[in-house]
């Protein structure tokens, strides 16, 4: 049996990209040519092949005894990520879902994405880790079994009536438009969305949220999405970050999916390169773009999203691309054939003043109500039948 020193390192490391947040280090006194061969429920497992592929020397040992995994799990249950999620009465607590050591899964769920072996120049191992994000993780499990709900929300309010029902909440760079009434998302900055997001955070009690990396902030480097990225999960807490456009893109993702940050994709309609409304297309239309979707939905799942949203594709080419999907899609104007659905809330409330895209079904008339609304306060204070004795506050006798 194999000696081993277990100690828990709560750091950053950005210029390795491992997890600026709880990472777990496993220090393993075993020589650095060696693999591990780890234990199911804390009996013995026969190593995989990728072990025997990996590992040049006899494999080492471990044994995982239960005393050890209730202490291990103990130090990550009820822990935060993110200081500011650590919130009393079980709200927004990140709870223990698994644990992995160089693709291998010591205890919860199945690895999301293979983890390279990180070996350090001495006799000696290091391993990370991974906590899985429970949410993204039952995201995930919902391919195949229901249809997934996802809905934008930019507000405190509007996530309470919306988190019920919703698998996701988008803090969407629609923002700038729906709120703010600009012509195009563009003019959505990282401030914007930081604020944002941490107005939905403040209410979230279980859907997914995932902010978008805003136009201008990822685009240049794969250490640019990265800084933002973190910047953008460090202060609000959210779930992770949904970034637009294809294989171009892919660098980009998997530098911040090895770093343990949940990504969204987006191809498509891709908003933030539109510069007027004008620039909305839809697109599938032709062999060369059908193949060039498909290529892009493709590069994200080899980067590691944990889905990927479709946008303003012609239903035959979305439909295709879904049905060989690995991860989940989540369809706007593409096709029902997507795993989920994504509209923007203030389209399907009927509350946007501007223009409503054909793929939007409304489901309530909000301007109206709100009009409405506004006329009956009107009239009741140029009638002076507002306020009334019931409004007041009056001296205690």
């Amino acid at each position: 049996m194999v000696g081993f020193d277990f100690a828990r390192s709560i750091r950053r490391r950005h210029n390795d990209g491992w997890s600026a947040h709880n990472t777990l280090f496993v220090h393993g006194f075993v020589n650095h040519r060696q693999n591990w061969r780890h234990h199911k429920k804390f009996d013995h497992l026969p190593i995989t092949d990728k072990g025997r592929q990996n590992a040049s020397s006899p494999v080492a040992t471990v044994k995982l005894y239960p005393a050890f995994v209730t202490a291990f799990a103990n130090m990550f249950a009820g822990v935060s990520k993110r200081p500011h999620e650590r919130q009393t009465g079980g709200k927004n607590l990140s709870p223990l879902f698994g644990f992995y050591a160089n693709d291998t899964l010591l205890y919860g769920f199945k690895p999301s994405r293979p983890q390279s072996n990180r070996v350090m120049p001495h006799s000696g191992v290091i391993t990370r880790i991974m906590v899985e994000s429970a949410r993204i993780t039952h995201f995930k499990s919902l391919k195949g079994q229901r249809k997934i709900v996802c809905l934008t929300a930019y507000s405190a309010p509007m996530t309470h009536a919306l988190d019920p029902h919703c698998d996701l909440l988008l803090v969407g760079d629609s923002v700038a438009m729906v709120v703010y009434g600009m012509d195009t998302t563009q003019g959505a900055d990282l401030d914007m969305m930081i604020r944002h997001g941490q107005a939905v955070m403040r209410r979230r009690q279980k859907a997914v949220v995932i902010i978008d990396l805003p136009a201008g902030s990822y685009e240049d480097s794969p250490e640019q999405a990265l800084a933002t990225a973190r910047r953008v999960l460090d202060e609000t807490g959210a779930d992770g970050v949904k970034l637009e456009g294809g294989s171009h893109m892919a660098g980009h993702v998997a530098r911040l999916v090895d770093s343990d940050i949940a990504v969204l994709a987006h191809i498509g309609l891709l908003p933030q390169k539109a510069t007027s409304k004008s620039g909305f297309r839809i697109t599938g239309r032709t062999a060369e773009e059908a193949e060039q979707l498909a290529s892009d939905a493709s590069a994200m799942c080899d980067a590691g999203v944990f889905g990927i949203v479709m946008e303003g594709i012609i239903e035959p080419v979305a439909a295709s691309i879904a049905a060989k999907c690995s991860v989940p899609s989540i369809g706007i104007g593409a096709s029902p054939a997507c795993d989920g659905q994504i509209l923007v809330t203030e389209d399907i409330l009927g509350l946007y003043d501007g223009f409503t895209p054909k793929f939007v079904e409304k489901y309530a008339d909000l301007q109206t109500d709100i009009s409405a609304a506004a006329a009956a306060f009107h009239k009741a204070v140029v009638n002076e039948t507002f306020p009334l004795e019931q409004h007041l506050f009056w001296p205690k006798n």
